[in-house]
């Protein structure tokens, strides 16, 4: 008589919705813990922590190596305690980093505004005159306030707009010349020649005329 042969017991994993929170939450606190750690050490390895309480695979061999079992509560408990812990930590340590930044910005010197050089357009073709190179240094890229007589007012060979300041006399060949951006043109219509000016502008080098660009009518 044969005897029946019994099939192998074959075992199956229940998949249950606490298990899938257990997965799931413990993602979320490795990711936390691992983008926390850099910055705050000890707020990642408490995520850390989290991670490994909540993920059943660590559960299942701290029951199997260290006879060591957690009740859902416990759980529970555990993990709210370390998150508001890791939270608070992390909320403390950003809050503080901004309070440091406020006092170092609050404290830290304000730079004085640098002072508009005023010149009468004279003074700033004799300086040239005198010593080109000592005159680049005074005056080259910055902001000047030049004051004279209105020599001209015209468009050069490229069409900009500018306002050419006697210099030497009457009779003089050089003088200050100031260029105007387009959007400034219209008021130059306003400009009569020998009419006493005061223009502000960026000197820019000495080429026969001093030339300032930039200009405004102050």
């Amino acid at each position: 008589m044969n005897t029946p042969v019994q099939s192998p017991e074959v075992k199956t994993n229940n998949i249950t919705l606490s298990s899938v929170f257990a997965w799931l939450f413990g993602i979320i606190f490795i990711i936390l813990g691992l983008t926390n750690i850099g910055k705050w050490p000890v707020s990642g390895i408490l995520f850390f922590i989290v991670a490994a309480l909540c993920l059943p695979p660590v559960t299942k061999l701290l029951k199997e190596r260290a006879n060591l079992t957690f009740s859902k509560g416990v759980k529970i408990l555990v993990v709210l305690i370390v998150m508001v812990i890791g939270f608070s930590l992390v909320g403390s340590k950003a809050a503080k980093q901004v309070e440091t930044k406020a006092v170092v910005e609050a404290v830290a010197p304000v730079p004085e505004p640098v002072p508009t050089i005023k010149v009468t357009a004279d003074q700033l073709m004799n300086e040239y005159n005198a010593n080109e190179i000592s005159a680049e240094a005074k005056y080259k890229g910055k902001v000047i306030q030049v004051s004279g007589t209105v020599e001209s007012i015209g468009k050069d060979i490229v069409g900009s707009a500018y306002i050419a300041l006697r210099t030497g006399g009457e009779y003089s060949i050089s003088s200050v010349q100031c260029m105007f951006p387009k959007s400034a043109e219209s008021a130059l219509a306003q400009v009569s020649k020998e009419e006493r000016i005061v223009l502000e502008g960026q000197v820019s080098g000495k080429l026969g005329n001093v030339i300032v660009r930039s200009c405004k009518i102050i």
